[in-house]
């Protein structure tokens, strides 16, 4: 959780008690101070702030001249917090975007997290040189949107009061740097690297090692969800129903799983795996956490709520649980798993373990 200055309490006060007189906001999340390196504005001639006018207050606070400052504005209602302060304001919309392209040699924006990625284009758009970006980090899972980062933080939980992970990005729009610097989210490790293949997080020592597995480029295993079957639509009773997978269970009994229930066997073209044996695991697990992975037979399939992994014999199934139970892919679980999904972008990074000799703990 972020812990609030008093001045930051009284205007996250403010925004919560005009958020029902914002008639065309999109974005309603207050942005405390740690979410934005302000030091990084004070070196522009014409920045830039998108949608949060608690932004240009630090900036002003900061010692900033607030006429050299731009406010992108999506209700006027914001407006109410700059009372006072001579800052140019500028009405947030299509003609504006095309009128201002490339005018600002700096900015901020701690956007919608719904529109986020839309936002993050709109702003990169208007701005040629540093912008800082506020994020969800499951906008980063790919390795398209962390090009032109120059430097990275992964606040996780911290930044916000609402219960959403997060990061800090400074984008250099203009040029693609030799550099990256990585700051851990308690701020006690900061690091520079040349490139970045996932997010890093609390721990950047994992993070590091994750990275050296990535880059060896191995191939990793291909996971599915049989899409479309929920627990509550199914309960058939006759002895030829086919067993489905809702909850794979914990470590309590790696014999049963948490929730099956029989399927009717008119579905059978349509189910993924269904003369497979299978390594299980919940599709959503822990940050950072290795889920349970459990056997399944031929006749037994994962829902949408499972994700599997086929393989043609229970030897092999047994050695890919057992590879997937080691120390080794444990470190590397605690350094790339970054999103809560359990899917097949995280199964993808994961070497098989046919290529299980050409790594380990020291890399």
């Amino acid at each position: 959780m972020c812990d609030l200055s008093i001045k930051e309490k009284a205007l996250k006060e403010t925004y919560a008690n005009l958020t029902e007189e914002w008639t065309s906001a999109i974005q309603t999340i207050f942005t405390p101070r740690k979410a934005v390196k302000i030091e990084e504005l004070l070196e522009c001639k014409n920045p830039v702030i998108f949608l949060n006018p608690e932004v240009v207050i630090y900036l002003v606070d900061a010692g900033y001249p607030a006429e050299q400052i731009t406010f992108f504005s999506d209700d006027s209602v914001k407006e109410v917090f700059l009372e006072g302060i001579n800052c140019k304001i500028v009405k947030y919309n299509k003609e504006n975007q095309m009128k201002h392209n490339k005018q600002y040699d700096g900015g901020s924006i701690n956007p919608a997290f719904k529109k986020s990625k839309e936002l993050r284009r709109m702003a990169e758009s208007l701005v040629k040189g540093k912008l800082i970006v506020v994020t969800p980090n499951r906008d980063l899972e790919y390795e398209k949107y962390l090009q032109n980062v120059c430097y990275f933080k992964n606040f996780l939980n911290t930044a916000f009061e609402e219960q959403i992970n997060t990061s800090l990005l400074i984008v250099d729009t203009e040029n693609t740097p030799e550099t990256i610097t990585i700051e851990s989210t308690s701020g006690k490790q900061i690091m520079e690297v040349t490139d970045i293949k996932n997010i890093p997080g609390g721990d950047l020592d994992a993070w590091v090692f994750g990275e050296k597995v990535m880059n060896l480029n191995l191939p990793g295993y291909t996971s599915y969800l049989n899409q479309g079957f929920y627990a509550q639509d199914h309960d058939y009773s006759g002895e030829d129903g086919i067993n489905m997978i809702f909850k794979v269970g914990g470590y309590e009994d790696t014999n049963s799983y948490g929730l099956v229930k029989k399927v009717d066997p008119k579905y059978s073209p349509k189910l993924k795996g269904i003369d497979k044996h299978k390594l299980v695991v919940s599709r959503i697990g822990g940050i950072f956490r290795r889920s349970v992975a459990k056997y399944a037979p031929p006749g037994t399939v994962g829902s949408h709520t499972v994700c599997s992994i086929d393989f043609d014999s229970k030897e092999e199934a047994f050695d890919a649980i057992n590879y997937y139970n080691s120390d080794k892919v444990l470190k590397l679980l605690k350094g790339i798993k970054t999103m809560k999904s359990n899917g097949a972008k995280l199964f993808s990074m994961i070497p098989h373990h046919m290529y299980s000799d050409q790594w380990d703990e020291n890399l």
